[in-house]
């Protein structure tokens, strides 16, 4: 907005000698009055004069939003990426980071390996959820538009419908990263929404011969295009001591690259991921297609899964397995 610019009267200096007459007094004190009276004019007329430039650059802004809105309006990405940033003002709110889901029908094809591999009881149906927070640690570090976020997300595999009902697996992913948006036109619709930095943790907490853990670097970068969004991941393993590897193969298998899009019609929402070990020709890694769809209420969704290839889980991580669960989802990533 630009700046008020008030008028300055100004005022000539009256110099009263002692010696002119009672006359002379009383003309020096209109003048004086006259002066008062005509700065307070010009002040009111700069008061107005300003409301009114006020309410035509206020007029001109909303035009000019309008017009950004019929020609070039904003991708789903960076309307979830808006609404984010107005909860991220309070303390105490964590935001959803990968999809929050819980299936209380999950079926999979690889329970006979995962029942001989750990000597248990295993059934082909269990329920899966994941539960995935983020917290901006600190924003503006070397931009306006930058933030140092933590992030959690742990993935659950529970046998509910076997005898004591045990938990298969439970992953659990903590995360720091570095993000910045920037919102950069480059071919027609299509923009380069921002890019992350990080890096991430993933174990599942046993012990044995069950232990599966690594840690690794990552960058990624976001583009959208309307209703679509697209986000392209690589990671780098952090070497560890041969003795310490308890999966020393595990990136062949579960793979180093990611690609996952997103579509959004209709508040239903569809998304694809694939990962893959680009050095095995493609023929090792892992796809998963999600559909969330509306139900009578307004604060949950079904939600629809569909995964096949390896890593499904870490201690199952080169077993090749399919899977399909349905429940629900508590949140969209777009």
């Amino acid at each position: 907005m630009a700046e008020k610019r008030y008028l300055k009267p100004l005022l000539g200096a009256l110099v009263i000698s002692l010696s002119v007459s009672a006359l002379a007094d009383d003309e020096s004190q209109d003048v004086l009055l006259s002066s008062t009276d005509q700065k307070t004019t010009d002040q009111k007329n700069a008061e107005v004069l300003s409301a009114e430039e006020q309410e035509r650059l206020r007029m001109a802004e909303q035009m000019e939003n309008t017009a950004i809105e019929l020609f070039n309006p904003p991708s789903a990405m960076r309307k979830r990426a808006e609404r984010e940033m107005e909860l991220a003002e309070n303390p105490l709110v964590f935001l959803p980071y990968k999809a929050n889901y819980f299936l209380p029908v999950s079926y999979y094809s690889g329970y006979n390996q995962s029942a001989r591999f750990r000597d248990a009881e295993y059934g082909p149906v269990e329920t899966q959820f994941q539960i995935s927070l983020k917290f901006p640690v600190d924003t503006g570090i070397f931009s306006k538009n930058d933030a140092l976020i933590a992030a959690y997300t742990q993935q659950s595999y529970w046998q509910l419908y076997q005898e004591s009902a045990p938990f298969r697996e439970t992953m659990y992913e903590p995360e720091l990263i570095y993000g910045m948006s920037l919102n950069q036109p480059l071919l027609s619709d299509l923009k380069l929404e921002g890019f992350t930095l990080g890096i991430n943790h993933q174990s599942n907490g046993q012990g044995g011969d069950f232990s599966r853990s690594w840690n690794r670097l990552f960058a990624e970068v976001f583009f959208a295009s309307g209703n679509w969004g697209i986000a392209l991941k690589r990671w780098h393993r952090i070497p560890e001591p041969a003795s310490e590897d308890d999966n020393p193969d595990i990136r062949n298998y579960v793979g180093l690259t990611e690609l996952g899009m997103a579509y959004t019609k209709s508040d239903h929402v569809l998304t694809f991921r694939m990962r893959n070990h680009i050095e095995s020709d493609f023929s090792r890694g892992n796809t998963q297609f999600s559909w969330s769809f509306p139900l009578a209420g307004e604060r949950y969704k079904g939600y629809l899964l569909l995964r096949t290839g390896y890593g499904d889980t870490l201690a199952d991580y080169d077993t090749y397995t399919n899977r399909i669960g349905l429940g629900i989802s508590i949140n969209d990533i777009l």
